[in-house]
């Protein structure tokens, strides 16, 4: 045996508000063990009355007592400290060290203990496991060495954090290598056709519960979901049903995670704050410019919105009617008639200068007169004429944003009456061109 000289407490989550309740599984899951670990029939170490540790579906655990337990379901009814209650699987409950002085193996539940697979204890839980019981299995070194060990459950209780992993220290260091392995066979999980959810209720290197439209990154290789918590590659927080990321783990890359932000439209942003608010706030509608604008700008770096990013702001009136009035995935609660476009525009034309970061370099302006709404080809001949250039509108997409061919920042102010007034601005970036059309 290694002795455990400083047996502590795992790391105690407090319970967010936005989840009080957890869907506990119909039936005990079943899932062949890794390799050393012997199949057999898990036994109840549980005790009515017991403090333990539960892993949520944000992948992080929380400190509750058990009230009930179902020997057949193999899952506890428990309660936490904000006073939510849910049934947990066994599997996602952790446990101190027992008061007797009989010490078996957490995993296969023996107390043997024999080279090449002997006992080992964690200097965190006081829990032991055999070297090949454990994932990954334990090295004969840690054995003989003074150093402290943790098992897998404390490396994840100490490391996982809302926002991401930590990403330095040795606690870090030895979860980087616990993630190039699972707790259980990736290919004996029953997923539903949309590989989305699985019977077993086990996502992510933890082996916890999780929900996939919440804080979590599906794997682009082998699709399975992992949490926020458990991930090191984040550089912000993310946001609730962000799938815009393209995502490779640990084990897939026998290394470090790999990840990389999706391009975002104006429309993609608008679905996916509104979507955040209503899980927030858990109701339907929203005022465009009190709620879903400040979300917007409040969370502005953590939309990481790539191109879109050069903007430092947004305008309210712009959004609603080009974003939101335009698009099949809202709603308004009352339609966009003309007048009110004219109202919006109004205010974009008056407000532009504040949220536009390029600094002029010359400004045109004419009015031109408008036959039946027509005016694209009118448009795009005075901007050749001014700019003396040829200039294709090849990359029109429905946020509004135009990509030039050579190399010129072009903002066009259209004011909807019976001239359109168009201003142009030249600078020697590249950038797009912003049409704000009614």
């Amino acid at each position: 045996f290694r002795d455990s000289t400083a047996v502590g407490n795992s790391l105690v989550h407090k319970r967010s508000p936005l989840r009080r309740s957890h869907k506990a599984s119909a039936s005990s899951p079943k899932l062949s063990l890794r390799d050393g670990q012997k199949a057999k029939k898990p036994l109840c170490k549980f005790e009515e009355g017991q403090d333990v540790l539960a892993r949520w579906s944000d992948g992080l655990f929380y400190l509750g007592t058990i009230k009930k337990i179902n020997k057949l379901k193999q899952n506890c009814f428990i309660i936490f400290e904000d006073s939510s209650k849910s049934w947990v699987l066994w599997k996602d409950i952790q446990t101190g060290a027992t008061e007797s002085g009989e010490m078996v193996c957490t995993i296969c539940q023996e107390e043997y203990s024999e080279a090449p697979n002997e006992m080992v204890i964690c200097d965190k839980c006081g829990q032991g496991y055999h070297q090949l019981c454990h994932t990954p299995n334990i090295d004969s070194s840690v054995i003989d060495s003074d150093d402290k060990w943790l098992c897998r459950q404390c490396v994840f209780a100490t490391t996982t954090k809302r926002g991401g992993a930590l990403k330095k220290g040795p606690n870090a260091k030895a979860l980087q290598v616990m993630k190039q392995t699972l707790p259980y066979n990736a290919t004996d999980l029953e997923w539903d056709a949309g590989h989305k959810t699985n019977v077993q209720q086990c996502y992510c290197y933890c082996g916890g519960p999780g929900d996939w439209y919440l804080k979590m990154l599906q794997c682009c290789k082998c699709k399975q979901w992992f949490h926020e918590a458990c991930v090191q590659c984040l550089q912000k927080p993310m946001l609730f049903g962000d799938r815009f990321y393209t995502f490779i783990c640990s084990v897939c890359s026998s290394g470090p995670e790999y990840l990389k932000r999706l391009p975002l439209r104006w429309v993609d942003i608008a679905h996916l704050c509104l979507y955040n608010l209503s899980v927030i706030h858990k109701k339907k509608y929203f005022d465009s410019e009190l709620e879903l604008m400040a979300y917007i700008n409040e969370n502005w770096d953590r939309l990481h919105p790539g191109e879109v990013s050069s903007w430092n702001g947004l305008s309210s009136s712009l959004f609603t009617v080009h974003v939101l009035g335009t698009s099949e995935l809202f709603y308004t609660s009352k339609p966009m008639h003309i007048t009110e476009c004219r109202v919006y525009l109004k205010s974009l034309y008056t407000n532009i200068s504040s949220f536009l970061p390029v600094p002029s370099m010359s400004v045109s302006s004419l009015s031109i007169g408008l036959k039946d709404f027509d005016f694209f080809p009118t448009v795009w001949a005075v901007i050749r004429k001014i700019c003396r250039k040829s200039i294709s509108p090849s990359k029109l997409t429905s946020c509004l944003m135009l990509r030039n061919d050579v190399g010129s920042l072009l903002v066009l102010h259209l004011r909807l009456n019976a001239e359109i007034f168009v201003e142009v601005t030249l600078t020697y970036c590249k950038w797009s061109v912003c049409f704000f059309l009614a």
